[in-house]
């Protein structure tokens, strides 16, 4: 099978491609800052530590974030254990055909839902693993590169709801929300004869507020997403505590809510 030598020029303006036939496909080399550096085809660290001081880059290979065809990378996402109470923005920028390769961020170590491009919130005790998939193709394209971005910022402001029988609901409505609050509701008891339901009504677009299913910014879902075509829909959800967060106010109003609601299992 023929693989290839791939030359990639950066630093002047759009980067220009070259590559011809080799025996062997195992490194890049670019011409960067009036010199050509070789790069080996091989995943970068599958530790990667995140400083709760600094922005933390995360990329696919060690001196770059272009990658190879034909990888498979596993890394896993070390938050830095001194900053307790810092929470970290997480973002992904990719330019390469979904179609052909897969970046998996989840907090499942096999396979997990794709997170990007959106900006999502995790608590320093989430337990976040990277997965990217690169298939082989007859064709390289310059633009194939990724990276992963952690930023360390402040917890949002958290609302604590707390459901028990004598108070078993809790109703949310979306536009009483404010911008950067993450509102979390439990039931009091650890009683394995109760749980919760989750009930969204949606009338507007929920994009803006994101779901987890714990009691802090961990265990990601989605966000509570308004589908273009439907101008109403009801989704349930059972669990013993859920987290919302909401990135900041949406104008219009939403008029959208959440009911919370207690209810006992039948063994």
């Amino acid at each position: 099978m023929i693989t290839f030598l791939i030359l990639i020029f950066v630093g002047f303006g759009n980067a220009q491609l070259r590559y011809r036939p080799q025996e062997k496909y195992d490194y890049l080399t670019i011409f960067k800052d009036d010199q050509w550096e070789k790069v080996k085809c091989e995943c970068n660290a599958p530790e990667f530590y995140v400083s709760c001081e600094d922005e933390s880059i995360l990329q696919p290979m060690l001196e770059t974030d272009y990658f190879c065809f034909g990888m498979t990378c596993h890394y896993q996402i070390i938050f830095d254990p001194n900053c307790p109470d810092t929470y970290f923005t997480v973002f992904a920028d990719y330019t390469f055909q979904k179609s052909k390769n897969i970046l998996s961020i989840s907090e499942n170590p096999e396979y997990g839902p794709f997170f990007f491009p959106s900006r999502l919130i995790f608590s320093p005790m989430a337990k976040l693993f990277v997965r990217f998939d690169s298939l082989n193709m007859p064709h390289y394209d310059h633009q194939n590169k990724w990276k992963i971005t952690f930023n360390p910022r402040p917890a949002p402001k958290k609302v604590q709801i707390n459901l028990d029988l004598k108070n078993p609901y809790h109703l949310l409505w979306i536009d009483s929300m404010k911008s950067d609050e993450m509102i979390t509701v439990c039931l009091a008891d650890n009683n394995e004869a109760q749980k919760m339901e989750m009930k969204l009504q949606r009338r507007n677009d929920l994009s803006l507020i994101k779901f987890y299913n714990s009691n802090d910014m961990t265990q990601f879902v989605s966000s509570l997403n308004f589908e273009p075509e439907m101008s109403e829909s009801t989704n349930v959800f059972t669990n013993s505590c859920f987290t919302l967060h909401q990135w900041f106010k949406p104008e219009p109003a939403t008029k959208s809510f959440v009911l919370f609601k207690l209810f006992l299992v039948s063994f």
